[in-house]
Protein backbone atom coordinates (compact mmCIF):
# COMPACT_ATOMS: atom_id res chain seq x y z
CA UNK A 1 0.00 0.00 0.00
CA UNK A 2 2.73 2.30 0.99
CA UNK A 3 4.25 2.40 -2.46
CA UNK A 4 0.75 2.63 -4.32
CA UNK A 5 0.68 6.07 -2.01
CA UNK A 6 4.32 7.15 -2.81
CA UNK A 7 3.07 6.54 -6.87
CA UNK A 8 0.62 9.17 -6.48
CA UNK A 9 1.57 11.49 -3.55
CA UNK A 10 4.54 12.97 -1.35
CA UNK A 11 2.40 12.84 1.77
CA UNK A 12 4.86 12.36 4.86
CA UNK A 13 4.01 8.82 6.25
CA UNK A 14 4.44 7.43 9.91
CA UNK A 15 4.11 3.50 10.37
CA UNK A 16 2.76 2.66 13.56
CA UNK A 17 3.18 -1.07 14.23
CA UNK A 18 3.83 -3.50 17.66
CA UNK A 19 6.86 -5.15 15.77
CA UNK A 20 9.56 -4.07 17.25
CA UNK A 21 12.51 -5.93 15.29
CA UNK A 22 14.79 -4.14 12.82
CA UNK A 23 13.94 -6.25 10.18
CA UNK A 24 10.34 -4.84 10.02
CA UNK A 25 11.47 -1.32 10.62
CA UNK A 26 13.77 -1.57 8.08
CA UNK A 27 10.93 -3.24 5.46
CA UNK A 28 8.55 -0.54 6.35
CA UNK A 29 11.35 2.19 5.56
CA UNK A 30 12.20 0.79 2.41
CA UNK A 31 8.69 0.37 1.13
CA UNK A 32 7.99 4.12 1.65
CA UNK A 33 7.29 5.31 5.40
CA UNK A 34 9.26 8.54 6.50
CA UNK A 35 8.92 7.31 9.91
CA UNK A 36 8.24 4.36 11.99
CA UNK A 37 6.77 4.15 15.82
CA UNK A 38 6.22 1.25 18.01
CA UNK A 39 2.82 0.65 19.72
CA UNK A 40 2.65 1.43 22.68
CA UNK A 41 3.99 4.98 21.85
CA UNK A 42 3.65 8.27 23.56
CA UNK A 43 1.53 10.38 22.05
CA UNK A 44 3.74 13.09 22.92
CA UNK A 45 6.35 11.47 20.71
CA UNK A 46 3.43 10.63 18.19
CA UNK A 47 2.95 14.58 18.07
CA UNK A 48 6.49 15.18 17.59
CA UNK A 49 6.89 13.08 15.08
CA UNK A 50 4.04 14.51 12.85
CA UNK A 51 5.41 18.15 13.76
CA UNK A 52 8.96 17.08 12.57
CA UNK A 53 7.58 15.07 9.14
CA UNK A 54 5.19 18.50 8.72
CA UNK A 55 8.34 20.70 8.15
CA UNK A 56 9.94 18.34 6.15
CA UNK A 57 6.62 18.55 3.57
CA UNK A 58 5.30 22.31 4.22
CA UNK A 59 4.57 22.33 0.68
CA UNK A 60 2.22 19.28 -0.65
CA UNK A 61 1.88 20.11 -4.59
CA UNK A 62 0.27 16.41 -5.13
CA UNK A 63 -1.71 16.33 -1.81
CA UNK A 64 -5.13 14.40 -2.35
CA UNK A 65 -8.21 16.84 -2.31
CA UNK A 66 -11.73 16.36 -3.69
CA UNK A 67 -11.37 15.88 -6.81
CA UNK A 68 -8.25 13.32 -6.52
CA UNK A 69 -8.72 11.09 -3.83
CA UNK A 70 -6.33 8.28 -2.93
CA UNK A 71 -7.80 4.51 -2.71
CA UNK A 72 -6.43 1.06 -2.43
CA UNK A 73 -8.53 -1.73 -2.54
CA UNK A 74 -11.71 -0.95 -0.23
CA UNK A 75 -9.51 2.13 1.63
Amino acid sequence: MLQEIRKHSNIPIIGLSAKSDKVSTINLLKSGADDYIVKPFNNDELLARIEVQMRRYKQFPSLPNENNKLTYKDL
